[in-house]
């Protein structure tokens, strides 16, 4: 191999590289070398490699040697000094290219492989020119492929991003939809079964006002059905706008609405003080609302009811909760207590759709944390979440 070509292989490479008699002289180098030494490559012509390797002169030489009379190639270390005077130790794959004649010396190629741990032994290695080569192709093939299977990715997603483009567009028609064409009948309905109370009552015997009054509840949950789906839509499309949020101050908030509603009802509240969290403070405020709610409302049979609210810290992690001294639920079917119009009670017990946690989980999911409850039945819940 003349040097000319050598420089055309070992060009491509991103380790140093050189060309050696077998007594230790340069006869190219490739750029990579050339760079680290900061010597140009015509001063290099001919230089003993030892200026440039800090190892002992007599190991340098008697690596050589080994390569230079061995047909498998040879591993050993070096340590190479840079032009700013830094040292580094490497790997080296001495192989011979070109056995000594009675008209040149032996050439061997020297492969230096950056190594953290200079203290590395001889070894034997089978490594000739053309696996060199060969690896080199490979790894441009590899290249090309992992090319070609970005390309595939990007377009499939740019495809799924479409679908999903598609897909909130059609939520957003079908919301659209419930809350406009859904509601109006439903007023209707709601509207003259009041009116056939009202105005003809006394016409009326009980069995028909009693149809009329089914009616018309039935009418007002589901009015109350089609605000909770339409809400936990929104939640999965709007954008986050997160800030600094006290979440004592919000949950004191919601607990006071509560006792606004029901005033005559005496539950015991303990709101931890210094509480704050990052969020969107619409979606946490939405979060915040539904676990208190179901408290307050799973805590409505407890002669003397409790509902706390506090963080603490699990695993290097801030986690809020909400504990209530309620009903509570069997962890048999904790799987169902998050999903959309999944519930653990009946509704003559307890009031509700059964959204609600799915909101919370959905809101919570969105601002990268998690949700999740201890409970026992009669001995009341706890729920946890973190952000």
């Amino acid at each position: 191999m003349t040097p000319h070509q050598f420089l055309e292989l070992s060009d491509a490479i991103s380790d140093p590289m050189f060309l050696l008699t077998g007594d230790g002289r340069i006869q190219a180098a490739n750029r990579t070398a050339i760079k680290l030494l900061g010597t140009p490559a015509e001063d290099l012509q001919d230089q003993y490699l030892d200026r440039f390797v800090e190892n002992p002169q007599r190991q340098l030489r008697e690596y050589l040697r080994l390569c230079s009379g061995s047909k498998q190639p040879l591993v050993g270390h070096l340590t190479l000094k840079y032009r700013d005077s830094e040292r580094k130790p490497y790997r080296c794959d001495g192989a011979v290219l070109q056995p000594a004649t009675s008209d040149a010396p032996a050439l061997i190629c020297l492969h230096c492989i950056p190594r953290q741990n200079s203290n590395i032994h001889f070894v034997m290695l089978n490594r000739k020119i053309d696996e060199l080569n060969h690896e080199i192709m490979q790894h441009q093939r590899a290249e090309e492929k992992i090319r070609k299977l970005n390309a595939e990715l990007e377009q499939r997603i740019d495809a799924r991003t479409a679908e999903l483009r598609n897909a909130y567009q059609e939520l957003e028609s079908f919301s659209y939809s419930v809350s406009h064409d859904l509601r109006s009948p439903l007023r209707s309905i709601n509207g003259f079964s009041q009116l056939l109370l009202e105005d003809y009552f006394d016409q009326l015997d009980d069995t028909a006002r009693s149809y009329l009054q089914r009616v018309c509840e039935g009418a007002n949950r589901m009015g109350q059905l089609i605000d909770e789906i339409l809400e936990f839509s929104r939640v999965g499309r709007c954008e986050l706008r997160k800030q600094a949020i006290s979440f004592t101050d919000l949950s004191r908030e919601i607990v006071q609405q509560l006792r606004n509603q029901e005033p005559d009802r005496e539950v015991e509240t303990a709101i931890a003080d210094g509480v704050h969290g990052e969020g969107d403070l619409h979606l946490l405020h939405i979060v915040l609302e539904n676990l208190l709610n179901n408290a307050w409302k799973y805590t409505g049979k407890v002669e003397h009811a409790r509902i706390e609210f506090g963080e603490l810290t699990k695993d290097q992690q801030k986690v809020y909760y909400v504990k209530d001294n309620g009903a509570g639920f069997d962890m048999r079917y904790m799987d169902k207590l998050f999903g959309a119009f999944q519930r653990l009670h009946s509704a003559t017990e307890f009031e509700g759709n059964g959204i609600g946690l799915a909101t919370v989980q959905r809101v919570i999911q969105r601002h990268g944390g998690r949700v999740w409850a201890e409970s026992a039945p009669d001995h009341g819940a706890t729920f946890y979440f973190t952000l």
